[in-house]
């Protein structure tokens, strides 16, 4: 189905129909006016500060982990870029939320840390209950 210019695949919109929908969104929401969030690559770069450069094959994780043997504090430089009270959601975000009915649906997988997709939740659920669930991490990634 075709909407806004946009095609859209049938299974997709049954599964919103039938609150099924599981969205994944990355990093990229948080790029756009008045968001302003760099994209990860910017991210690792404005931590590095130009101390060091990213090697053209680098994974970014692999150029933090540097940084951070370097005496970078890393998790902090990261926390003081993305807490940036500047910063706010887009219609990105919103956009996204929208495709639920209610956070009872809401299945929405994200590798983001700031925290503009939590604020455009409670704008648009208002009065409603969050359930999260985390993934943690486990050593034998």
């Amino acid at each position: 189905m075709r909407i806004c210019g946009i095609d859209f695949p049938e299974a997709l919109l049954v599964s919103q129909k039938e609150n099924s929908l599981v969205v994944f969104a990355g990093a990229g929401v948080s790029v756009p006016h008045p968001s302003n969030y760099p994209d990860f690559k910017g991210l690792a770069n404005q931590v590095a500060g130009g101390v060091l450069t990213l090697g053209p094959d680098e994974p970014i994780d692999h150029f933090l982990g540097r940084l951070a043997d370097r005496g970078t504090n890393v998790h902090q430089m990261v926390g003081k870029i993305l807490t940036n009270p500047e910063s706010k959601p887009n219609t990105i975000h919103f956009d996204l939320l929208r495709l639920f009915p209610s956070t009872d649906t809401l299945r929405l997988v994200t590798t983001n840390f700031d925290p503009l997709l939590r604020r455009s939740i409670n704008n648009i659920f208002r009065r409603q209950t969050l359930r999260d669930s985390l993934c943690p991490r486990t050593s034998s990634w």
